[in-house]
């Protein structure tokens, strides 16, 4: 195309498509009027009914934010009871915060409040503010009790680990606690005055006494033990103990009755006076009589029976240190810890008395604050209903109205759309048709389109479809025949690849790039005897026809069996089974042997053939190998040229049977012979030791087709004490009359058992 007719071209186009643009500006402009009229026409109706609607969600706001002071309070509330249940800061900050959150609120709206609003008369809108005034003082004022009572709390103490829990614990522990170690003696005391009974008794009634004396002192050592008393202080008793025990030894050693007693009183005596100086009775009792009280005076709510009860305990206390033969200094200390225990008590109990009013002050300032927030909201809700009720008065004046004016201008839509379908759909159908042929494949388009000079845009776009159209049909034709070379190619390369690997290949199945992996294969290796000489006897043009002959027709029954050919090198052959296609290992090992046979018999046919057309009289003899065993398969080489091929231990076994094979014998190994010796008549051959295999392998020759003689030979009996297992298709009519002889002498004893 010149360039002169490009720019006509151009020009036509752009005419075009001013006449299309210049259509859909008319039709824009009349449907921007008419949104015009219509939005004016709702504009000047509603007005009012927007200014009512702003009215009510500011309204809403305000009640909203109302609900908000009502729930903080509540949450606020429901802290505030945790922390009198738990005592954790964590409760008190919440309350603290919810508190400070609805305060903000409240001077919010006191602040909007502020403002005129048309809609309340001034008496309800006065009373309204001075609620909001109040919540905002009531608010602040259930902060600060709770600030101080806060405050009272941390100075008693969240636990008994701070505060005046503390030193109460500091007390009880460090002051009356550590002392039961010097002073709960009073169990070890009775035991002695019992010690001392049962030592009277001895003296008055003689040894009949003595082993329950002993026994005394066993169980006096184990109440010591059990009593946890200092280390100074259980040492010395035990010290006692033990020379009370010697003395008694010695006094019940002593044959002579008149031994004086006066050694074991004095032990006896020692012994007493350590514990008396170290027994204040029911000390241990009293001072868990004392932390219970206090616990329960902590758990049950602060109780005054708890506080009495910890008082006469202390007074208990106190009464049974002076009756104690303790040490004076000792009482004093002992005295002293139970007044400070008792001062920490009392102060607590003073903290507790002081918050239990501050909490009686905050429970009557949400007893005020609730029904102000109440009347509050009433308030609001009574706002929306004047609201919502005029904007309704409105909303009926301006229904009709808002319906003419729309139905007006609906009409005008409709027609305006009616026309633009008439105008364009005609032209968009035929453009759809059009794509429909091209989908369906149908490329022979001839749609009918206006002069250059005529076209609009969707003119321009049936030329364009069909322009596609006329360029998808020459790339169709082009593709056709580049398919055709391709086919002829694939075809080519086909030659040069076994056709259970092109099928793989060219179905996507196999993938070409390098990779392998395990899999169980059978593997055959056959090889022409003595190739090497008749080379050397026959012209080269002979051998390689008999070759290619030869070949040729060992690979078709290689694919009648489904064996994937190898590699052919030279002479010999190499073909498995079970990769890429497999029916089996049986199957494949059947295969196998089963195309080993029809090669063995082609190669006899092949020579008649050769004798009586190409006058050829030295006979092709073949050797064949097979062997069945784990190979790795897949492609090995290089990115640029690979190779579909098998290696492995079990290939190199295939190839060493081969080669120890004789001419035209079929050689194979046991693993091949388990799989086929219910269908291959086979004889065991010798064992051969073979290179890279540290055992000698079992070979077997294949003779043919099993058939009802062979099946014959196959004896398998089982049942109780016995089992029969005999092949004899292997045996030769020497070694058949040597196992019946055996089996004959087996019965003869049998019988006479």
């Amino acid at each position: 195309m010149s360039k002169i007719e490009y720019i006509k071209k151009t020009n036509i186009m752009k005419h075009g498509l001013n006449l299309f643009v210049g259509q859909m500006i008319a039709t824009v402009g009349l449907l921007i009027l008419i949104c015009i009229g219509v939005v004016g026409s709702f504009y000047y109706s509603n007005q009012s009914v927007l200014d009512s609607y702003d009215n009510l969600m500011q309204e809403e706001k305000e009640k909203n934010s109302l609900n908000q002071i009502d729930l903080l309070l509540s949450l606020a509330r429901q802290a505030e009871k945790g922390f009198y249940t738990q005592q954790t800061p964590e409760d008190a900050k919440r309350v603290l915060n919810n508190l400070e959150k609805a305060f903000g609120i409240s001077q919010d709206l006191h602040r909007e409040e502020k403002k005129p609003d048309q809609l309340s008369n001034n008496q309800n809108k006065r009373r309204y503010i001075q609620n909001l005034q109040q919540i905002s003082l009531l608010l602040n004022e259930y902060h600060e009790l709770f600030a101080q009572s806060l405050q009272l709390w941390k100075t008693r103490g969240f636990s008994r680990e701070s505060g005046l829990g503390l030193q109460l614990r500091e007390s009880a522990y460090s002051g009356l606690r550590s002392r039961l170690k010097l002073y709960n003696t009073q169990g070890l005391l009775e035991q002695i005055y019992r010690l001392r009974w049962l030592e009277h008794e001895y003296y008055l009634y003689g040894s009949n006494y003595l082993d329950k004396i002993k026994i005394a002192i066993g169980t006096f050592k184990k109440q010591l033990r059990k009593a946890k008393l200092s280390p100074e202080l259980s040492a010395q008793i035990d010290s006692q103990i033990n020379a009370y025990q010697l003395e008694l030894d010695k006094l019940a050693a002593s044959k002579n009755k008149n031994t004086s007693h006066k050694s074991l009183e004095n032990k006896a005596n020692q012994l007493l006076k350590i514990l008396n100086e170290h027994t204040i009775n029911d000390f241990a009792l009293l001072f868990r009589t004392l932390v219970y009280y206090e616990m329960e005076y902590r758990e049950l709510g602060h109780q005054t029976k708890h506080v009495e009860g910890v008082k006469n305990t202390i007074k208990t206390l106190q009464a049974r240190v002076t009756e104690a033969k303790i040490h004076e200094k000792e009482k004093i200390q002992l005295n002293q810890a139970l007044k400070g225990y008792l001062n920490s008590f009392e102060q607590l109990v003073h903290l507790d008395i002081k918050i239990s009013q501050l909490k009686e002050k905050i429970d009557h300032v949400v007893f005020k604050i609730t029904p102000i927030i109440q009347s509050a909201m009433k308030h609001e809700a009574d706002t929306m209903r004047r609201i919502q009720l005029q904007t309704n008065e409105i909303n009926q004046r301006h229904t009709t109205l808002n319906i003419m004016t729309t139905l007006t201008m609906l009409l005008l839509v409709i027609g305006l759309v009616y026309w633009i379908i008439r105008r364009l759909g005609g032209k968009v159908s035929q453009i759809g048709h059009n794509l429909a042929q091209i989908a369906n494949g149908n490329l022979h388009i001839n749609a009918q389109i206006p002069a250059e000079h005529k076209r609009d845009e969707l003119d321009w776009i049936a030329h364009h479809v069909n322009m596609v159209a006329n360029s998808l049909s020459k790339s169709i034709e082009s593709i056709k025949l580049r398919n055709i070379e391709l086919e002829a190619i694939s075809s080519k390369l086909a030659k040069y690849l076994s056709p259970q690997l092109y099928r793989s290949i060219f179905s996507g199945q196999q993938a070409v790039h390098i990779q392998s992996q395990r899999k169980r294969l059978t593997v055959f290796f056959s090889d022409i005897v003595g190739f090497t000489h008749t080379t050397d006897t026959m012209e080269s043009e002979e051998l390689t026809t008999l070759l290619n002959d030869y070949l040729n027709e060992m690979s078709k029954i290689a694919l009648k069996y489904g064996g994937t050919i190898d590699k052919f090198i030279g002479d010999a052959i190499m073909i498995f089974f079970g990769d890429p296609e497999s029916r089996g290992e049986q199957e494949d090992a059947l295969a196998c042997v089963s195309m080993a046979i029809a090669m063995r018999d082609r190669l006899k046919d092949l020579q008649q053939i050769w004798e009586q057309e190409k006058g050829f009289t030295q006979p092709f003899k073949i050797r064949i190998g097979i062997a069945t065993g784990y190979c790795t398969v897949g492609n090995f080489g290089s990115e640029e040229r690979m190779d579909y091929t098998i290696i492995g231990g079990y290939v190199n076994l295939a190839s060493r049977l081969e080669q120890h094979a004789k001419p035209d014998q079929i050689l194979i190994s046991h693993e091949t012979y388990a799989l086929i010796k219910k269908q291959i008549y086979c004889q065991a051959q010798d064992s051969i030791q073979v290179k890279g295999i540290s055992q000698a392998v079992k070979t077997y020759q294949v003779k043919s087709f099993m058939t009802d003689s062979h099946s014959e030979l196959t004896i398998r009996e089982q049942g109780p004490g016995y089992s029969v297992n005999i092949d004899g298709s292997p045996m030769d009519k020497i070694e058949r009359t040597q196992l019946a002889v055996k089996l004959s002498n087996i019965i003869k004893k049998l019988n006479s058992s």
